[in-house]
């Protein structure tokens, strides 16, 4: 299928900043303001005799803290933390961080402890407790979902998920295959894997993202935010949480580029550039060019230009899951996309060499003017030109609508919206449920000239009654024409495997069920196609594998 992008990703930005959203953004108050405690809270602790002689070395001390600390990187923590303890009087400094560095390591229940004492601690600076509160409820949170949770290392002890027993064990092998795909070529752009492991957490419903984030359940579900990398591990929603999941694959490899990001440039990369470079490079793991725009974002980035109602980049801060609707969030993601492949349209510029300014310490400004060769004014005014000229990608169909919103369970409503077509659409509904497709079929036909959307659960309905009368020429047509447009929804990817298959293309029909398993993996439907289109191209043990997958995915 044409390939599969994800909804809303999140990236918080350092360990310091203001709870914020998606993006590599939810930057929270900033590396700078806690920079800002840890040099100015070291000295105010000491006894005024010792602080004076030591405050160079504390503010040494600080800054290369900090400096870890932006880029939650334990290991880089440990190393300062016994230079600080063996320091006169860092007290406050010393703990916050040690609470930080066990919530980074995953140690829950000891962040909690460290980090409430030092909020409740009132001798201890306003803005280091606050932040300190915020941390250990965050702490406390991930302490109580993640208290049965199995660990389960992957990918050679490269990455270790944390998984509650039940039904989401089935993405383990699925998450070992991705992850070994993606993680070579990741490293060619953003450089090596940390050595520890990569903690990946999988939440079964959006509200544990939201308690282990500092987010809204509502604010969740508004922007579409489905993953976070944050803490020094990838939080990710289970795709059974959703009605059609969602391309749960690209997902982890997005928010494990923010991982990297973060670890190579610190905070000082912006949540723009963060969003940037994990839209763009996420579908790399199976061989997608980063500079590609999809549909999806040429549609909308066409629509913003003739409605003159693009996101701005400042309005993308402190995070992209700030935005009030999925489609603004998406649509903020398409224009960082475009924007990332015109500045790399210049071949001699490249992501190592970008992020290889902010590892020196350069700021935004400094490294891009470096990477770009003009000022900040110069590039981005010459960019929303030709963003707003339409230049840079090709303009899609007249008819091309974006995809449907992520649609959690559990949340009422119905999709469509053109109420003379409606009742067709329901009567059809009723009719192939009766197993009477024929009459369906003409029931969807009338929808549609009553002036129904023809979006992409229509084309899926209508699919579904040709292929069961038989008419496998118009259900081609018609998935062909809908996976051009909705590439990533799983109900369709699933008819347009069963329509192969019944056209006796055996390898279309298993790409489709390939497609659909990192989409939705828990629809035994999927399972079933894949089986069957193993068997028919003679790999019995590749049909067996999708059965058992099939029979865990339908329990």
């Amino acid at each position: 299928m044409s390939r599969l992008r994800p909804r809303l990703q999140t990236r918080t930005g350092g360990l310091f900043g203001a709870a914020g959203r998606a993006g590599c953004g939810r930057r929270w108050l900033c590396f700078t303001l806690l920079l800002a405690v840890v040099v100015a809270v070291a000295p105010a602790i000491t006894a005024p005799a010792v602080a004076v002689a030591a405050e160079p070395a504390v503010q040494q001390l600080g800054q290369r803290l900090g400096e870890c600390l932006g880029r939650e990187d334990p290991v880089c923590i440990r190393g300062v933390l016994d230079a600080i303890s063996a320091s006169a009087g860092a007290g406050f400094t010393l703990r916050f961080a040690e609470g930080s560095l066990a919530l980074l390591e995953a140690r829950h229940e000891e962040a909690a402890l460290l980090l409430g004492a030092l909020a409740a601690d009132e001798s201890a600076p306003p803005v280091l407790r606050k932040r300190a509160a915020g941390l250990a409820a965050v702490a406390s949170a991930s302490a109580t979902i993640t208290a049965n949770a199995k660990r389960v290392p992957i990918v050679d002890g490269s990455f270790e998920v944390w998984v509650e027993p039940g039904p989401d064990e089935l993405l383990l092998p699925l998450l070992d295959a991705v992850l070994r795909r993606a993680a070579p070529a990741l490293t060619k752009v953003f450089g090596p894997l940390p050595a520890a492991p990569i903690r990946v957490l999988i939440y079964a419903r959006p509200s544990q993202l939201a308690e282990t984030t500092g987010l809204t359940e509502a604010q969740i579900k508004a922007s579409g935010t489905i993953a976070v990398c944050k803490y020094n591990r990838l939080m990710v929603t289970s795709p059974r949480a959703l009605v059609f999941g969602y391309p749960w694959a690209d997902t982890v490899v997005h928010e494990l580029i923010h991982l990297l990001v973060t670890r190579r440039g610190s905070d000082r990369v912006p949540v723009w550039l963060h969003e940037a470079l994990a839209r763009s490079h996420e579908g790399l793991w199976r061989g997608a060019d980063p500079k590609a725009l999809d549909l999806e974002e040429r549609v909308l980035l066409d629509r913003a230009r003739r409605r003159r109602a693009f996101v701005t980049l400042r309005q993308m801060s402190p995070s992209i899951a700030a935005l009030p609707s999925q489609e603004k969030a998406q649509l903020a993601f398409a224009e960082v996309h475009h924007l990332l492949a015109w500045l790399l349209a210049d071949e001699q510029r490249t992501v190592a060499g970008l992020l290889g300014h902010f590892a020196a310490g350069q700021d935004e400004d400094e490294a891009l003017a470096a990477w770009t060769g003009g000022t900040t004014a110069r590039w981005q005014s010459t960019w929303w030109s030709a963003l707003r000229r339409g230049a840079g990608y090709q303009a899609p169909p007249a008819d091309a609508e974006p995809s449907l919103p992520l649609a959690f369970k559990g949340d009422a409503g119905k999709q469509e919206t053109n109420q003379r077509g409606q009742r067709y659409v329901e009567l059809g509904d009723r009719l192939l449920a009766l197993e009477r497709p024929l009459a369906a079929v003409l029931e969807y036909q009338r929808a549609r000239a009553k002036g129904a959307p023809a979006d992409v659960l229509m084309s899926t309905r209508l699919a579904r009654a040709l292929l069961a009368i038989g008419r496998l020429d118009d259900a081609a047509r018609e998935v062909d024409r809908a996976l051009a447009r909705f590439p990533q929804h799983a109900p369709l990817v699933l008819v347009a495997g069963k329509v192969a298959l019944a056209a006796g293309d055996a390898e279309r029909a298993l790409h489709h069920a390939e497609d659909a398993l990192h989409l939705n993996p828990f629809d035994p439907g999927v399972h079933a196609l894949g089986a069957a289109a193993s068997e028919k191209l003679g790999r019995g043990d590749e049909a067996a594998l999708w059965r058992a997958r099939g029979r865990r995915a339908g329990r």
